[in-house]
């Protein structure tokens, strides 16, 4: 809103902003990519080994091998990496999210897909996220490509309760097992859940007014509601106080004679 003060008018106008409410944590979260040299029973650098023995694919073959190829060849997944970690059915490896901050609602977003090893007729199985500390399922992501060799985007939404929190991933087949689970996760793949804002509610602003050099004058707005309400004064030469919060500017003393700006503004 904007109010301007003149030797022969006062004149108002309003406005209000909407802003985007970021998080600021003290400790940036994050979660080990799923990159590392390709090999059998192997896993990236910060996961380790729950059942089984995962390993590091990439798109010349199971376990980076091409005298294992892939019924049918992949691109590489959405993160850019050129290898990710791979499971069969009876395969898991585990990771952990750090850095959170507890009570913030965040979103893990990975790409998974479902590749065939060896030809069988019956594809969809079922990747899952858990948690392999208490074993508690977070969340499953049934395939659906049946022979595709696409990469889907995944995405799990949790409020921390801890300042980290394990992950893993395991996978049921479905009929004759000759499919692998591949996930590609990037670092930055946690990140706070973006929280919606209301917007403020207008500013009304007083009738126009004139006041003389040297006097002292009162700006006052109403509404603003759902926002934090700042103004500001320009220009400031000979202004006794140049900005400020509140809805009122309190008693101000403009020395020189000119036109003044007082601009009200409402935020949320």
């Amino acid at each position: 809103m904007k109010k301007k003060y003149t030797t022969t008018l006062k004149l108002i106008t309003s406005v209000f902003l909407l802003v985007a409410l970021a998080f600021n944590t003290a400790k940036a979260q994050s979660v080990p990519p799923s990159i590392g040299p390709t090999g059998y029973a192997t896993w990236p650098p910060g996961w380790s080994q729950v059942v089984g023995s995962t390993d590091i694919s990439s798109a010349v073959g199971f376990a980076g091998d091409a005298g294992f190829p892939w019924v049918n060849s992949p691109s590489n997944p959405p993160t850019g990496h050129t290898v990710w970690v791979s499971g069969g059915w009876n395969e898991s490896s585990s990771t952990n999210i750090t850095g959170l901050t507890i009570g913030v609602n965040y979103t893990f977003t990975f790409y998974a897909a479902e590749l065939q090893f060896d030809v069988v007729p019956i594809y969809d199985g079922i990747l899952e996220l858990y948690n392999p500390s208490s074993g508690a399922s977070l969340a499953t992501y049934p395939f659906t490509g049946g022979n595709s060799v696409a990469w889907f985007t995944r995405t799990y939404s949790f409020t921390a309760a801890s300042t980290s929190l394990p992950i893993a991933f395991r996978y049921s087949p479905q009929g004759d097992y000759g499919h692998a689970w591949n996930v590609s996760i990037a670092s930055n793949a946690v990140a706070p859940t973006p929280v919606a804002c209301t917007t403020p509610t207008a500013l009304n602003c007083e009738a126009a007014t004139a006041i003389t050099a040297g006097s002292t004058a009162t700006s006052t707005v109403t509404g603003g509601t759902g926002g934090n309400v700042t103004w500001a004064i320009s220009p400031t030469s000979g202004v006794s106080t140049t900005s400020g919060s509140g809805s009122t500017t309190g008693a101000i003393t403009f020395a020189n004679a000119g036109t003044y700006t007082v601009t009200f503004t409402s935020t949320n």
